[in-house]
């Protein structure tokens, strides 16, 4: 083999091993993203579709009236929980609330959750949250971790921080602004939540009975067909000469008899003449 023909038949190998290594690299990364994808998708996919039935939640719940009081906004038990109190005690140094509100205390095997309940404009939500943000972050605790979703209808802020622990949320729709906050980790804070919103909301039952008994027109019976009352026949009107008052209907038994027609009588022999 000459060496011309060496050196092309080494050019032409590393041509291929050049290709197969770039095949190789470029189905890795596809691979690799594909991979990621996968993770991504098993990791973020719960979370949005729980964020999604969250929306959901707060664009269909129906709050209290605006004037509401504690015997509405504190039931006497959510779930296992039952109300230990309730006063007007609503500011909240840690999220820098000092506003109007009213505060419950719920309690179950021996676990405390606090509840705030404030009337809060739209114009008004996004400053209530930032500030309260901004509480935690210029607080200084050791560790502190906090979590904001605002969607103009519904603004949620997940949060914990320590020393002292404590664990809330603020969740605020239909222009009003609650926070359930506790001192134990292992409490179930958006389970009960939730349960609490389901206790106070306004009830729309009567809107339901009034939809189910509405039936669309197209869907109503048809009502059945009016049968036409038989009418008597009435005995033809004799036309009048012009005049002649009109003929009364006549009785066989009572009417007398019609004057003969003087045109129509026959005219009676003339007595004869005496001397004639």
């Amino acid at each position: 083999m000459s060496t011309e023909q060496s050196s092309s038949n080494k050019w032409l190998i590393g041509c291929l091993i050049a290709g197969a290594v770039g095949v190789l690299l470029c189905g890795g990364v596809v691979v690799f993203f594909g991979l990621m994808g996968y993770r991504a998708a098993q990791q973020f996919g719960p979370e949005f579709n729980k964020q999604m039935q969250q929306i959901q939640y707060a664009q269909t719940w129906q709050g209290p009236e605006e004037d509401a009081g504690p015997e509405q906004l504190f039931p006497p038990a959510i779930g296992a929980w039952t109300l230990s109190g309730h006063d007007d005690a609503a500011a909240i140094p840690e999220l820098a609330i000092d506003r109007d509100g009213l505060h419950g205390t719920y309690e179950s095997a021996g676990t405390t959750i606090n509840v705030y309940a404030y009337r809060v404009p739209m114009t008004e939500q996004t400053q209530v949250f930032d500030a309260a943000a901004a509480a935690i972050d210029g607080a200084g605790y050791t560790t502190q971790q906090k979590s904001n979703v605002d969607l103009g209808s519904w603004h949620l802020l997940t949060f914990s921080f320590n020393p002292p622990e404590k664990i809330g949320r603020m969740w605020w729709a239909n222009e009003w602004l609650f926070v359930t906050m506790t001192e134990t980790p292992a409490a179930n804070l958006e389970g009960f939540e939730t349960d609490y919103l389901d206790a106070i909301q306004t009830s729309s039952s009567g809107a339901v009975e009034e939809l189910e008994q509405y039936t669309p027109p197209q869907l109503q019976e048809p009502e059945a067909p009016v049968e036409p009352v038989p009418v008597e026949p009435q005995a033809e009107a004799t036309e009048s000469a012009p005049g002649e008052p009109e003929a009364a209907p006549s009785d066989p038994e009572t009417a007398e008899p019609a004057p003969a027609d003087p045109d129509a009588q026959e005219t009676a022999p003339a007595e004869p003449t005496p001397g004639n």
